[in-house]
């Protein structure tokens, strides 16, 4: 099955500015729902290309949110796989680096440490 990383980027977007809780009673829950479960292989790729999706649409309110569900959830499950990508993309964006400092330490230590590198700039 295919996945729409934007139209999943626009719905989670829609999603997270929602005045208070967005429950399952909300059109565009499924966006959050997507990745609660454990994120292994085509789920994990598709996360990630998720967390850029939003970034780069810019919603500086939503990036908090972001940090403290996706990447941290991403960097529990394949913090190993993904920390390379995380790199290029916080030398990239000014942006994505922001992002990353609204999580908690999650993953590895040794990944942990080469995160928050980029969250000190």
């Amino acid at each position: 099955m295919h996945f729409d990383v934007d139209a999943w980027a626009d719905a989670y977007i829609r999603a997270r500015m929602t005045s208070g809780d967005c429950d399952q009673s909300h059109p565009d829950y499924w966006a959050i729902e997507k990745f609660m479960y454990e994120l292994d292989g085509e789920l994990a790729e598709q996360c990630w290309q998720g967390i850029v999706a939003v970034v780069g649409r810019r919603p500086e309110v939503v990036l908090g949110m972001l940090a403290a569900t996706l990447m941290e959830d991403l960097l529990d499950h394949d913090g190993q796989t993904f920390i390379r990508r995380i790199e290029t993309e916080a030398r990239r964006s000014p942006l994505f680096r922001r992002m990353l400092r609204g999580g908690w330490e999650s993953g590895p230590p040794d990944v942990w440490e080469r995160l928050v590198a980029f969250r000190e700039n």
